[in-house]
């Protein structure tokens, strides 16, 4: 697919501009939401949740945004859509998702490995998804006014490619929570609330398979602190040190991304005070608004059982090591 040029709105010095955007990289259940809304709340940041899910969510099914209206209904999102691309039907949003996941899914990742010699196909369709992404950031930057966008995709193949990008003003954060913790969350049952026609819920993993993909994502993500490239930047923090003490990891991500500290400075510590948003996917959290109490989901160390808890930990354990968890 050949994309058009931009709508005039996204020409001259505004294009120019580069725009910054804070990826939040982890497994699944890693708290990536609660730390998008969190600093969303608390200074000039606009989280759109996990982005990568827009060209399902949005283009093609037409589900919920955080705000409540399907996102095709949505004053933000139509905005956004229309300086990006022109409208909703400026792009082939199946072909998109298509390549997307089959280019900068974290098995491409390790399986074709985006820093060795591959196709030029392969090459061309990575060069796709940079152009499509890099226009949906400035669209969201200019039709928002914040000066940082915070994407909880998750996913750690894309930051090797966006960091690239001189559009960009790029700074990977890498979310980590405990594999056990992690394991468990993701035997829970959660119902998706954006799909409001139909009762469906959250991907469900047993241990195993949830230990191999934390194992993964962590691997790929810790990539990310490369000393061999110029400027790499990185920030790490722990879901375990954000929520005991959220005013010193929030002013720790202010610092990384070259922000005044007092943006980070709350009013409660044990209560945040979550606005209406325009997240595209992500925990069912992002449906809430008003204050929301915030406290340490370790529900595991009592419920989970012991077989389960000794599987993931030996599947997990160097990491869990290299991470302080043990």
């Amino acid at each position: 697919m050949r994309l058009s040029p931009g709508p005039s709105g996204m020409a001259g010095a505004a294009s120019a501009r580069k725009v910054r955007v804070l990826y939040i990289v982890g497994s699944m259940r890693s708290g990536s939401t609660l730390l998008g809304r969190w600093l969303e709340s608390s200074g000039s940041y606009c989280s759109v949740g996990e982005l990568h899910a827009i060209w399902e969510h949005a283009f093609i099914e037409n589900m919920l945004c955080g705000c409540g209206t399907h996102i095709r209904s949505c004053d933000f999102w139509n905005a956004v859509v229309e300086e990006a691309f022109g409208g909703w039907d400026g792009i082939d949003a199946r072909r998109i998702q298509e390549i997307w996941f089959s280019t900068l899914g974290t098995r491409s990742f390790w399986y074709r490995g985006l820093h060795s010699a591959v196709s030029r196909g392969f090459r061309t369709r990575v060069a796709e998804c940079r152009q499509v992404q890099e226009r949906l950031y400035k669209a969201i930057a200019s039709v928002s006014g914040c000066g940082t966008i915070i994407d909880s995709s998750k996913s750690p193949a894309p930051a090797f490619v966006m960091r690239e990008n001189p559009a960009l003003d790029f700074y990977p954060l890498h979310l980590v929570r405990d594999s056990r913790a992690v394991a468990f969350s993701l035997r829970r049952k959660k119902r998706r609330p954006e799909i409001s026609e139909s009762v469906a819920y959250l991907q469900q993993s047993r241990p195993m398979k949830a230990s191999v993909s934390w194992n993964n994502v962590n691997l790929a993500a810790s990539m990310l602190r490369s000393p061999g490239l110029e400027d790499a930047r990185y920030l790490r923090i722990r879901y375990e040190d954000l929520i005991p003490s959220p005013e010193s990891i929030l002013s720790q991500i202010a610092e990384y991304l070259g922000e005044p500290v007092g943006k980070c400075r709350l009013e409660n510590h044990s209560i945040v005070n979550l606005h209406v948003n325009h997240s595209t996917g992500g925990n069912p959290m992002r449906f809430q608004a008003g204050p929301l109490p915030i406290q340490l989901d370790d529900e595991w160390r009592r419920a989970m059982p012991w077989p389960q808890r000794a599987v993931v930990t030996a599947l997990t354990w160097p990491l869990l090591k290299n991470y302080g968890y043990l």
